[in-house]
């Protein structure tokens, strides 16, 4: 496409293609300028073929792209980049339909706001609980809980709340027990979608016992929040309401490793 069309590649002052990042292997990652007529023309048409091969869920990853580059000079002058990536979006929709299912992921927020039907809301779940010397938002289980919780209140109002995955496996993992039933009650609690990414077949009991549970809860909880949002960076007390009543859990997720095993062996972290 760049090489057939490079007027549509979004360009800086100096008229150079815009890269904002460099995908797997160091390639360049080059973005389209949806401010240009024949740019939402292509979007469109791609995303009608798309549907019409009968494919009716589609995710939208990366998009933050197309607002990651505040140098950059659009078709449209006029144009904010957040005007950008509506247009765009708006585009997709248009071929994909309103009936079809768009999931939004890694994409800035408030452009996508009635024009997608689920929208990740953290980062990607990890089969390990961090790193050391990670940034403040990289993939890890803290943060995505972190993020689950505070952007709750989004779910059912703007959209879906996608919170990534579930992952209970205990094979091709460093999660413990501990580790994957927070992460388990995480999902339930914030609720949103429910996304399993497991093997079923090769859980052992006790582990498929936990994918039950989240199913037996889906949809269970409503309106959760974190009780203690402006004390803590990692909030510990998250409060939501099922069958009719108030109810609080306690997530130790900025506590030290043998402090959560303890506290799951007396049944305080979920």
């Amino acid at each position: 496409m760049a090489a057939e069309h490079p007027d549509w590649l979004l360009r800086d002052a100096a008229g150079a293609p815009v890269s904002t990042m460099k995908w797997r292997g160091g390639r360049r990652i080059f973005v389209l300028d949806a401010t240009r007529p024949d740019v939402l023309s292509h979007l469109e048409s791609v995303f009608r073929d798309i549907r019409a091969l009968g494919i009716d869920y589609a995710k939208l990853d990366f998009c933050m792209l197309e607002c990651s580059a505040p140098d950059a000079v659009y078709r449209d002058r006029t144009a904010t980049r957040a005007q950008a990536l509506r247009r765009g979006l708006e585009a997709i929709r248009r071929g994909f339909g309103d009936d079809g299912f768009v999931l939004g992921g890694t994409m800035v927020f408030a452009p996508a706001a009635g024009l997608v039907d689920a929208m990740r809301v953290s980062t990607d779940i990890t089969p390990y609980w961090d790193r050391p010397g990670q940034h403040a938002e990289a993939p890890n289980v803290p943060n995505v809980c972190r993020n689950v919780v505070h952007h709750a209140y989004m779910n059912g109002r703007l959209w879906i709340n996608d919170p990534d995955t579930l992952i209970v496996r205990d094979d091709n993992t460093e999660l413990t027990r501990s580790e994957v039933e927070l992460w388990e009650r995480a999902v339930a609690f914030a609720s949103g979608s429910l996304l399993l990414s497991d093997r079923m077949s090769t859980l052992s009991p006790e582990r498929l016992a936990l994918v039950r549970r989240a199913l037996a809860d889906a949809g269970a909880y409503r309106n959760a929040f974190p009780a203690d949002r402006w004390e803590r960076t990692f909030p510990t007390l998250w409060e939501a309401e099922k069958d009719g009543h108030r109810v609080r859990a306690i997530f130790a997720l900025d506590a030290p490793h043998g402090v959560r095993e303890a506290c799951s062996a007396q049944g305080v972290v979920v």
